[in-house]
C-alpha cells in the first residue's frame, strides 16, 4: 500500500480522536469518529483498500465523545449529535474530514469548547498503531498528547501485537480564534 492508502486503511480500521481546548484547561472535548471497524472483518487489502459500501456505513454512524463530567465515552450516532457536524468524504485520492464544534456550550448545545473570541485553542489528532486482526477488538481510544485522559497503548485489550512498521499518528494544530475587536 501506498503511504496515504495505508494511512486511510489505519484510521478507517482503527478510528482517530480529536481533542478540543485550551493548553491549561483541566478539561477537554474529545471526539472519536469514525469508531473503527470495532468488531468488524476488515474488507480491505492491499489491492483494493476500500470497503464495502455497507461497512463504510457503519464505520461512519457512530460517534464517542469524551467529556470531563463522564468516567467513559459517551456514544452516539452521527444524527443524534446536536450542535456537533462531522463527516468524512473520499474523492479520487482525496480524503477529507469536516467538523464544526460549537465554540459554547448552552442548555440546547451541551458539547462545546468554551473558547471565547481571542483565545487559542490546541486541536490534537490522534490514530492508533495498526494492530494484526485489527478490527476483532475495542481499543484504548488513546489520550490528548501530555497525557491527559488516558493513552495509547500497543495492541488492544486481546494482546494483538502491532502491524510491523505502523505507529501512532499524533498531529497537533493550535488555532488562535479571531478577536471581533481586531
Amino acid at each position: 500500500m501506498s503511504g496515504l492508502t495505508a494511512r486511510r486503511a489505519q484510521i478507517l480500521q482503527q478510528g482517530m480522536t480529536i481533542w478540543f481546548g485550551q493548553e491549561k484547561s483541566p478539561g477537554r472535548l474529545g471526539l472519536r469518529f469514525p469508531l473503527g471497524m470495532e468488531g468488524q472483518r476488515s474488507g480491505m487489502d492491499e489491492k483494493r483498500p476500500d470497503l464495502p459500501p455497507e461497512q463504510m456505513a457503519k464505520i461512519f454512524s457512530g460517534v464517542e465523545i469524551f467529556v470531563p463530567s463522564a468516567e467513559d465515552p459517551i456514544r452516539l450516532t452521527v444524527d443524534e449529535l446536536t450542535g456537533i457536524e462531522i463527516g468524512l468524504d473520499r474523492k479520487s485520492d482525496i480524503f477529507s474530514y469536516e467538523i464544526k464544534i460549537p465554540l459554547s456550550r448552552s442548555e440546547n448545545i451541551p458539547y462545546g469548547i468554551d473558547a471565547r473570541p481571542g483565545e487559542t485553542i490546541l486541536v490534537d489528532i490522534d490514530v492508533p498503531k495498526m494492530e494484526m486482526g485489527a478490527g476483532s477488538g475495542k481499543r484504548d481510544a488513546g489520550g490528548p498528547m501530555g497525557g491527559e485522559m488516558g493513552g495509547g497503548r500497543g495492541g488492544d485489550m486481546a494482546g494483538r501485537p502491532d502491524m510491523p512498521g505502523s505507529k501512532n499518528l499524533k498531529f497537533r494544530i493550535t488555532v488562535h480564534l479571531a478577536d471581533k475587536n481586531q
